[in-house]
């Protein structure tokens, strides 16, 4: 059973995770790796991270996105090697977005096209932090 203060470290990486995300997108680089998402939590932290602790993380913040109504934010995170998100991110997409019909190859197109077109985070941010809050 998860404690309180298990949730809400959870809720604070995801937060953490998602600012990595949009600070790497920020400096027009649409898309990040495992690893160098990894490294900007572990900035901004201030503490070690493996490329494996952020994979719950990224299937939290699908839903929350999915709550504020902006774009999947994870589909930005992509394996250094095949450039595209791995395959728990087609696993909780289709739990958040079940029956869209849509190739892995047209989720990947749309859903960054989507991010990167989109200009308005804050409610995810502050959906994000109303988790954090609650616990």
């Amino acid at each position: 059973m998860t404690t309180n203060n298990e949730k809400q470290s959870q809720a604070q990486l995801d937060l953490l995770t998602a600012k990595a995300i949009l600070d790497h997108m920020e400096k027009n680089k649409p898309t990040i790796t495992y690893g160098q998402l990894a490294d900007s939590i572990e900035e901004l932290r201030d503490q070690p991270m493996a490329n494996q602790g952020t994979r719950h993380s990224l299937g939290r913040i699908q839903k929350y996105c999915e709550e504020s109504g902006v774009p999947i934010l994870s589909s930005m995170v992509v394996s250094k090697a095949h450039k595209e998100p791995s395959d728990g991110f087609f696993v909780a997409f289709n739990e958040v977005r079940p029956g869209t019909g849509l190739t892995e190859e047209e989720i990947i197109h749309k859903e960054q096209g989507d991010c990167i077109n989109h200009s308005d985070w804050q409610p995810l941010l502050d959906r994000i932090q109303k988790e954090i809050d609650s616990l």
